[in-house]
């Protein structure tokens, strides 16, 4: 409630000149928002066809990639961050060649 006379409305006429730029690039952002916002709205059904084919697609892809072979599925403990856990495993490791 206090901070509420910081954030009154000030008439384009009395604001400063160096902030008519940044008014008017906001104003432009809106006015194209707009224009893409009607473009979608008058098109619902392409845009919920493109919204689930694009889910799809990605599932599909993200299961093909755990059954590829090009991804390693062994875990060195290195992606998590366990230093401690990849010390073990590579003494496990010289245990097991000595």
């Amino acid at each position: 409630m206090m901070a509420a006379p910081c954030f009154k409305h000030t008439p384009p006429e009395k604001q400063a000149s160096s902030s008519a730029g940044p008014a008017k690039l906001f104003d432009y952002v809106i006015a194209q928002y707009g224009k893409a916002l009607e473009v979608v709205l008058d098109h619902q059904p392409i845009t919920i066809d493109r919204l689930l084919s694009t889910l799809v697609g990605r599932c599909c892809f993200f299961e093909s990639l755990e059954s590829s072979p090009v991804f390693l599925h062994a875990d060195t403990s290195l992606s998590r961050g366990s230093q401690s856990q990849h010390r073990q495993h590579e003494r496990h490791e010289e245990d097991d060649h000595s």
